[in-house]
């Protein structure tokens, strides 16, 4: 027999307390395996509890987000993203219209749960300022852990013209274990109460909180141009250089060379990363872009962003193309030798009385490697 309440409310009261303790969590944290955001009051060990699910998927969430930036979303419909089976897209529109009835005041004690949740996304996501397009390069493997085995396996070929009679040599194929240790990204901001107590004509605590997001994907945009550079290098010629009536290297022989080799350690050649500079000297070379023939090719060149993806004109990979690339290098690669191994992501929000302050902190576990050298080059002197 099921026990049940002695009195009526108190159901009502237990739910009651139930969310005012979502409501309050002081933590938020990135679930890499479920691509879902939680809320706890741990900010050491990430929790993923019943019910404390405030956005369950992440990818959606961005989806909504680039929408409602271009003006196919209105502002209601962006609460989907909000975990509605546990009722969180209510508790976020009572955020928000709590926020109108009290503007100015930031970061309000009784809806801590979806301002650390708003602070996360930030941090997934960025802001619109400048973008920034390596972090997506890698092949991402996530983990709840902080370190990871990676198993690699080398095959073996077959033996050709066996005699009449001969015995089948016998063969076997091995494995190679590398570990992979995640790191942290951090950052810290604070404030005392008293910001709150002078009037400005910007918001400064929110203009803070959205840095965090944007510097937090530099950070890992960084590290992955900083891996890819370290792949072994090829030398090429500069692409621009021009005699006469034609320019002096073809860019696809270059490419050729390095995939050549890639496929030959087995590998299947796919993608490319490169600065800007690179990218406008390759599809201006007249063999990529053929100016002088009667009915010419045209190749469409991006210069409002020094940041975006593409198909590689003639070539076929994805190309990445990104500033925080050297200018004189274009590394090629088999999607399986370049890794980013992205663990927990959290915020954490504290009170401190005794000082009259408050502040943030937001953590992202990862890391990025080459875990095939075999199957990765570097062109360099690609450009003057």
């Amino acid at each position: 027999m099921a026990l049940q309440p002695l009195y009526a409310d108190e159901t009502r009261l237990d739910e009651s307390a139930f969310n005012s303790m979502r409501l309050t969590s002081q933590v938020a944290w990135y679930h890499p395996n479920e691509d879902a955001v939680y809320v706890s009051n741990d900010d050491r060990t990430p929790r993923f509890l019943d019910g404390m699910c405030v956005v369950p998927s992440v990818s959606k969430a961005l989806d909504q987000k680039v929408k409602f930036r271009q003006g196919k979303l209105n502002a209601d419909s962006f609460f989907s993203i909000y975990n509605k089976r546990d009722g969180w897209d209510d508790l976020a529109l009572q955020y928000v219209e709590w926020k109108k009835r009290h503007a100015g005041i930031m970061a309000p004690a009784n809806f801590s749960g979806i301002e650390v949740t708003n602070v996360l996304t930030n941090v997934l996501f960025g802001v619109n300022e400048r973008q920034f397009v390596l972090q997506n390069a890698p092949r991402i493997l996530n983990t709840p852990y902080l370190t990871m085995a990676l198993d690699t396996w080398s095959g073996f070929d077959v033996t050709t013209d066996i005699p009449i009679g001969a015995e089948i040599p016998t063969n076997q194929g091995s494995y190679s274990r590398q570990t992979v240790t995640l790191k942290m990204d951090g950052t810290h901001i604070a404030r005392y109460d008293e910001l709150d107590m002078k009037p400005f004509y910007h918001d400064v605590w929110r203009d803070n909180l959205e840095n965090i997001g944007r510097r937090m994907v530099k950070a890992k945009a960084q590290k992955v141009a900083t891996e890819l550079e370290t792949a072994t290098g090829v030398a090429t010629a500069d692409w621009a250089a021009y005699t006469t009536d034609h320019h002096t290297t073809n860019p696809l022989d270059a490419i050729g060379t390095v995939s050549d080799t890639i496929v030959g350690n087995d590998g299947v050649v796919s993608k490319a990363a490169m600065h800007g500079k690179t990218y406008r000297d390759y599809v201006s070379n007249q063999n990529i872009n053929s100016i002088p023939a009667a009915a010419p090719e045209t190749v469409s060149q991006t210069f409002g962003t020094n940041s975006f993806q593409t198909t590689l004109p003639k070539a076929g990979l994805t190309a990445y193309i990104d500033n925080l690339m050297t200018s004189t290098v274009m590394v090629i690669w088999d999607d399986e030798a370049l890794i980013l191994a992205q663990g927990t992501t959290g915020t954490a929000r504290y009170r401190d009385e005794h000082h009259r302050a408050e502040g943030y902190y937001a953590k992202d576990y990862n890391t990025v490697k080459i875990v095939q050298s075999g199957k990765i080059r570097k062109l360099t002197s690609t450009t003057a």
